[in-house]
């Protein structure tokens, strides 16, 4: 897959309510993210391939390596959702919510973050699928 997506932000007029709404959505990305590569995983170790192909055992462990990378950049992007979640929610107990006490470049780099993730997720998805579709024909 060759992405030419870019992060774009398009709006910093946003309301509190989008803004959380976009980490609830977030969030629950990253809770399927979390149960696929679980499977991935899963799959790949318990080698349900023909044996004798040329460098498998490397290829898979090259998998389960960037599947081990993804997972660790999903908790540290699941901390920062965590995070700018709490710091919305008491913006909106406290006072009125408004972008001067905001900082909204850091939800716009979160933002950009998440994004570039899953780019990166999906790359690495459609290369393990071609990988083992493959060796399952």
């Amino acid at each position: 897959m060759k992405s030419g997506l870019k992060y774009t932000t398009f709006s910093s007029e946003k309301s509190i309510n989008e803004l959380l709404f976009n980490i609830s959505i977030w969030n629950s990305e990253f809770e399927f993210i979390e149960i696929e590569l679980s499977f991935l995983k899963h799959l790949i170790k318990t080698y349900p391939f023909q044996v004798s192909i040329p460098n498998l055992f490397e290829r898979l462990q090259l998998f389960i390596l960037d599947l081990d990378n993804l997972e660790e950049d999903q908790v540290s992007i699941i901390q920062n959702l965590s995070i700018q979640k709490n710091q919305l929610k008491n913006k909106s107990i406290k006072e009125d919510f408004n972008y001067d006490t905001f900082n909204l470049k850091d939800y716009d780099n979160l933002t950009e973050e998440i994004f570039n993730y899953l780019v990166e997720y999906k790359k690495i998805k459609i290369k393990i699928y071609q990988y083992i579709n493959g060796l399952i024909k």
